[in-house]
């Protein structure tokens, strides 16, 4: 019975992964739509179209990979599905990465640990900041600042943003945590806004 629950609860986190892949897929593939009805030839400001798309998939993963840890600190017997697959996809060759999930602990005191998160704080805060140029309403300008008073927290004294994931002794509230990665909460709020951003800039029609 015990090994029928745990199968059952990988098989409906994985459903839940690959339900919210479809959804993003969808609303890539309307904006790729919507930008061809419009005549646009590059989103945004001179990033190809393929590559702005590309960028919003990686912010998908990297927001996937930390809900990921998360939500293991929650329910660290449940077994977790890997996003080895869409980080293949990706072209990103950094393997400890399907390892976040296995290695996020809970340290006590209300205290996580999720491993690389600096790292993937600062890929995170790389893409977003290459839709800049459609940030209209400063929607993802505010979500940067926010993500950079994270960034600050969880990188060494000193330290630069990691080019390569390391293990370090990084420590966050749960409740910061939970208001970063759980549905809705700042990562949410990056990839929405950039989404959006590319739908209502403006664009140079067609030559």
């Amino acid at each position: 019975m015990i090994r029928m629950a745990e199968s059952a609860a990988i098989e409906g986190q994985a459903a839940t992964l690959e339900r919210n892949r479809a959804q993003e897929d969808r609303a890539v593939a309307g904006l790729r739509g919507g930008a061809r009805s419009r005549g646009i030839t590059a989103v945004p400001s001179g990033l190809a179209e393929e590559a702005a798309m590309r960028e919003l998939r990686r912010l998908g993963y990297f927001r996937d990979l930390l809900l990921q840890g998360f939500e293991s600190t929650a329910w660290p017997e449940r077994a977790t599905p890997t996003l080895r697959a869409e980080r293949l996809a990706l072209g990103i060759d950094l393997p400890e990465l399907d390892t976040v999930a296995l290695w996020s602990t809970r340290c006590g005191g209300g205290m996580l640990s999720i491993p690389f998160i600096e790292y993937i704080l600062a890929r995170i805060r790389e893409s977003a900041a290459r839709f800049a140029p459609v940030d209209l309403d400063g929607e993802i300008g505010d979500a940067i600042d926010q993500l950079d008073a994270i960034l600050a927290w969880v990188t060494p004294a000193g330290g630069d943003l990691q080019e390569l994931p390391r293990l370090g002794d990084v420590y966050l509230p749960e409740l910061e945590v939970a208001r970063l990665c759980s549905r809705g909460g700042l990562l949410d709020r990056i990839l929405d806004s950039c989404q959006a951003g590319v739908l209502r800039a403006p664009h140079t029609a067609a030559r």
